[in-house]
């Protein structure tokens, strides 16, 4: 009768303490979950930041009719319809019927907003003579001022971007422009430009007064 009890209590005692280090096991695991889902939650968080200081930024210039014409910085994937929110929207004189709204913007891009006043006299020319096309793109070349010579594009120290702002001058036209000068040395004088490949005395007579050395 005496061991019979001496068991009982001995299994009772391993009952009781298997129950505590259950307990105390659950407890563990419950506390290593939490602490598992916040650093996963860290994890997320870090990796969002480091995609956002990925993404590349665009400074852009819009002119003409616009509420704040000004240089905006944004992310690179933007079009220019979302530059001309960046500014406040158009005026109520805006035509954007030469604008290519849907265009991607590039670093350092001049998005000109013309007014219909403007738009009707690239289309109707009073002379010939005064007017030049570039991609079917009419440009006012009547009353050139001295906003042209402070937005001169040098083209011995300009990158791709910049020379890209000069009318008539697309990707492949700049970057023969670099290669150029990367093998010959840079330009003496602007019209130096002529020797560079695509650019002959046509397109050389329209852009002359955006070019310095």
């Amino acid at each position: 009768m005496y061991h019979l009890k001496k068991y009982k209590y001995i299994l009772f005692l391993i009952i009781i303490v298997t129950i505590i280090l259950s307990v105390l096991f659950i407890k563990k695991e419950l506390n290593d979950h939490e602490y598992d889902i916040e650093s996963y939650s860290e994890e997320i968080v870090i990796e969002n930041k480091e995609e956002e200081s990925k993404k590349e930024l665009c400074t852009i210039d819009i002119k003409g009719a616009v509420a704040k014409p000004n240089a905006y910085t944004t992310e690179c994937n933007k079009k220019v319809y979302d530059i001309i929110e960046l500014a406040g929207g158009l005026t109520d004189d805006a035509d954007t019927s030469l604008t290519n709204l849907a265009k991607t913007i590039f670093d350092e891009m001049v998005i000109v907003i013309y007014t219909e006043e403007e738009v009707n006299n690239i289309k109707n020319p009073k002379s010939n003579n005064d007017y030049i096309t570039i991609d079917d793109t009419y440009v006012d070349t009547s009353n050139v001022d001295n906003k042209i010579e402070n937005n001169k594009v040098n083209i011995n120290t300009a990158g791709l971007s910049e020379l890209k702002t000069i009318p008539g001058i697309g990707d492949a036209k700049a970057k023969s422009i670099i290669e150029y000068r990367n093998t010959y040395g840079i330009f003496k004088d602007i019209s130096d430009i002529k020797n560079v490949s695509g650019i002959g005395d046509k397109l050389y007579e329209t852009i002359k007064i955006y070019l310095t050395t």
